[in-house]
């Protein structure tokens, strides 16, 4: 079978996964939302962990067996590849979501 064949039920699928594991853990971490005119085919699924449970939140899943890896240590807009672009950094630190938990 052909991967194009299946593609759209596949991204449907993962639009049916994705709006559990936000209803599940919206109230705990800061779940990534899509604007209403397009569509993620969620290749992964990023949360935001309050301040200083990053560590205990990714223990406690691996724990239960879920997988996990921190793509971005550090925020974009701090890293040494944006400083030669300091409106790009600041417009990136001004415009990432903020929740108070």
């Amino acid at each position: 079978m052909c991967k194009l064949d299946i593609f759209a039920d596949e991204i449907e699928a993962r639009q049916t996964v994705t709006a559990r594991y936000a209803g599940a853990l919206a109230s705990r971490v800061l779940t990534p939302t899509v604007p209403d005119h397009a569509v993620s085919v969620w290749a992964q699924y990023t949360v935001r962990i309050p301040d200083g449970r990053r560590d205990e939140f990714a223990a406690k899943l691996k724990a239960a067996g879920v997988p996990t890896a921190i793509n971005y240590p550090k925020p974009l807009h701090p890293q040494t590849g944006l400083s030669p672009f300091p409106r790009l950094a600041r417009w990136l630190y001004r415009s990432a979501p903020r929740k108070k938990f």
